[in-house]
């Protein structure tokens, strides 16, 4: 057991006043992947200590279809029978599909740096090219120029999710500072939420 920036979901304890304050899971990662590490590192950002034991027990139940798992079942259907998913916003996939999930490009662009990113990439494709049999290594290797666009295809994605996380930081900064403005604010809210 010891300190950790990943966490998970699935068995964890978070006290009430760390998840109001953060506001629970970020909605940008709606169908697809890393909504608990992306949480993890913003209660680490915000001073708490994350405490990881690896061998704790922990029952996984997974429904048969829904949830957060969607985009993995519909990453190999293509053309109009694939169900949209929440990340492709107006640019839906088409011949080159994004590799890794842009939700968890999008998790890493948010919490890391530029160079953390050229780093993660680096492991990435070391991980493609050295894991698995030596007899597949030269397929693999042919294979580099389709991986880096399926790579770049889902760094576009999380570029897009980050721009559309911007833009409701904004409106929202926007209606709290109207709301702070306004002389009764409850009655304002009244009216808007009705």
């Amino acid at each position: 057991m010891g300190c950790a920036q990943m966490f998970s979901n699935a068995n964890s304890c978070v006290k009430r006043e760390f998840v109001e304050k953060l506001i629970g899971n970020d909605v940008n990662f709606d169908g697809g992947y890393g909504e608990d590490s992306d949480f993890g590192m913003e209660l680490t950002k915000a001073g708490v200590t994350v405490l990881n034991n690896p061998f704790a027990a922990n029952l996984h139940l997974k429904p048969p279809s829904g949830g957060y798992r969607a985009w993995g079942l519909q990453a190999k259907i293509t053309g109009k029978k694939r169900k949209k998913q929440p990340w492709e916003l107006d640019t839906p996939v088409k011949r080159i599909k994004p590799v890794p999930s842009p939700t968890v490009m999008y998790g890493i662009i948010k919490q890391f740096t530029p160079q953390q990113l050229i780093e993660y990439k680096h492991k990435h494709f070391s991980y493609y090219l050295f894991d698995g049999s030596k007899v597949g290594f030269f397929y693999r290797l042919l294979r580099i120029p389709y991986k880096n666009l399926q790579f770049r295809k889902s760094v576009f994605y999380a570029r897009k999710l980050m721009a559309m996380d911007r833009d409701i930081n904004n409106c929202f900064m926007k209606f709290s500072l109207i709301i702070c403005t306004y002389k009764r604010p409850e009655a304002l809210l009244r009216l808007l939420f009705r």
